[in-house]
């Protein structure tokens, strides 16, 4: 009986948050609509290109800091 009262409890409060947000809550927005993620570590980027990328979404290497 007990564990059927924690598995009822736990049903209660872990389904909701499965299905994400429902109408009544609002998904907060964070930075930008479009943008691009750079992940890097782990290893070596010679050769991969990575570096070159990251620069080109930036700006470009003439791109001055504001």
């Amino acid at each position: 009986m007990r564990y059927r009262r924690a598995l009822l409890l736990a049903s209660i409060l872990l389904v909701p948050a499965a299905f994400g947000p429902t109408a009544a809550q609002e998904t907060p927005e964070y930075g930008p609509a479009k943008g691009a993620l750079v992940i890097a570590g782990g290893g070596s980027m010679d050769g991969t290109g990575i570096v070159e990328r990251f620069i080109e979404l930036a700006g470009g290497p003439d791109k001055a800091l504001s």
